[in-house]
């Protein structure tokens, strides 16, 4: 098989897949607020730091 010809099977199959998601697509809503993404942020900083110093003392040791 050559690379355009398997090129081109990819392109049909994303174009085959645009065509059904668009056909059955519904609209959400979105629940993920400025306060949350805050939040998440701050945990995954906490949790990052707290195996940061895991690490350190891993290395001390």
């Amino acid at each position: 098989m050559t690379r355009t010809r398997a090129g081109g099977q990819v392109g049909d199959l994303l174009r085959g897949f645009e065509v059904r998601y668009n056909a059955t697509a519904q609209p959400f809503q979105w629940k993920f607020t400025t306060f949350d993404l805050d939040d998440l942020l701050a945990r995954l900083d906490r949790h990052t730091a707290d195996h940061q110093e895991e690490s350190s003392v891993g290395l001390a040791a």
